[in-house]
């Protein structure tokens, strides 16, 4: 996802502990903090950001944290959700499957983050579910 967005020349801003810098592509800008303690980190980021993705956001309360500090710096909100967040009735997962997985807490908590955005930002701003299958950075 970074490299495709470096390629067609986006400005891409990440957050990171700074543990893994090394695996960030380079012209990748990086702001080093913890994005469960944003405080001091909310400074560093500028006001007009196109869209945040948010890769680690696993719960309602994590979700709503960042949501507070991070509404006013974007004008479209990714929530990165998972494949895990569907039931387990179809074998292949289509637009048609269902959502909720009642045998992992972290698909649960994926689909309760998606309906606190339905119910809660829908009237105020853009905000789209992705689901991931696998993402990993080599």
């Amino acid at each position: 996802m970074l490299n495709e967005g470096l390629r067609r020349s986006y400005d891409i801003t990440c957050i990171t502990r700074g543990i893994r810098d090394y695996r960030l592509p380079r012209g990748v800008n990086i702001i080093h903090g913890d994005v469960n303690k944003l405080d001091g980190v909310v400074d560093g980021l500028d006001n007009n950001y196109d869209a945040i993705f948010d890769f680690l956001s696993f719960d309602v309360k994590g979700l709503k944290y960042k949501l507070d500090y991070l509404a006013t710096k974007c004008k479209q909100y990714f929530f990165v959700s998972s494949s895990v967040a569907y039931s387990f009735e179809d074998e292949v997962i289509t637009e048609n499957t269902k959502l909720g997985n009642e045998y992992w807490d972290y698909g649960s908590n994926k689909v309760k983050c998606e309906q606190f955005l339905r119910d809660n930002y829908k009237k105020i701003w853009n905000y789209i579910y992705y689901y991931k299958t696998i993402y990993y950075i080599w």
